[in-house]
């Protein structure tokens, strides 16, 4: 990413840049009723209740 870019992010653009370019997202937070986790974790997410 250009770093005129990177100096100018704010919350809306960041929205927009992360669904454009899926690959900058690191690490996902994920969040299911009060439930959060950061980062990739499908054997932790498999112990939430189902909220839905």
């Amino acid at each position: 990413m250009p770093e005129q870019v990177r100096d100018t992010i704010d919350a809306r653009s960041a929205h927009r840049i992360m669904l454009e370019n899926p690959a900058i997202i690191k690490r996902p937070v994920v969040e299911r009723g009060d439930q959060v986790s950061v980062g990739f974790n499908k054997d932790e997410w498999a112990t939430w209740p189902d909220n839905s």
